[in-house]
């Protein structure tokens, strides 16, 4: 039998409401409009914290952004693979001047 844990004893859901709760409030006034209607927003939430990398090790990873390490193309440019030190593996997005 499973417990169901309140909002208010949860943290991250008590984050998220209350994250909610301020966006759609804002949205509102943000919209400068008299209609009621909200606008749409994109929040993005990271559990793991972002890589601080070099441009060396992600030319050197992606072998100068060869064609062999293409993974994909689209309408924000060309993706890459790269290999960085220490073994992780990410795809860039070349959409870069090359100098």
């Amino acid at each position: 039998m499973t417990k169901r844990v309140k909002q208010r004893d949860d943290p991250e859901r008590m984050e998220e409401s209350i994250l909610k709760e301020f966006v759609e409030q804002n949205l509102y006034f943000l919209s400068g409009s008299r209609s009621r209607e909200p606008l749409s927003i994109n929040i993005a939430m990271f559990e793991h914290p972002l890589l601080k990398m070099r441009l060396g090790d992600i030319i050197e990873g992606t072998n100068h952004f060869s064609k062999k390490n293409i993974i994909g193309d689209g309408g924000f440019g060309t993706n890459y693979k790269a290999c960085l030190p220490g073994g992780k593996t990410i795809a860039v997005n070349g959409n870069l001047p090359i100098l």
